[in-house]
């Protein structure tokens, strides 16, 4: 289950990939109903700095995803369903 639907946002030890919270010592920090919950509700409650960001774009669009980079000529987004997506400045 981790690898299909966590690891694209998250990390446990040297699995998946560190864009949201790393989960390797999740049971350190919380109890197993805060850990259940988490997981049947991902969505539930969700830090501000791990916040999806809405982007529109010139030609109408908007892309909500969570910014992975920004280096002021392009945004690059990871959406929801895993995919990343570069948005060049000029099309904000």
């Amino acid at each position: 289950m981790f690898q299909d639907r966590c690891a694209a946002c998250h990390s446990f030890g040297p699995l998946g990939r560190a864009v949201g919270p790393d989960l390797t010592t999740l049971r350190a920090r919380y109890s197993t109903a805060e850990i259940l919950e988490s997981t049947l509700q991902p969505s539930r409650v969700i830090s501000d700095q791990y916040r999806a960001l809405n982007v529109w774009t010139r030609d109408g669009r908007v892309r909500t995803g969570f910014p992975l980079r920004d280096d002021g000529s392009r945004l690059l987004l990871l959406l929801a369903d895993t995919r990343e997506e570069e948005i060049p400045a000029s099309a904000v």
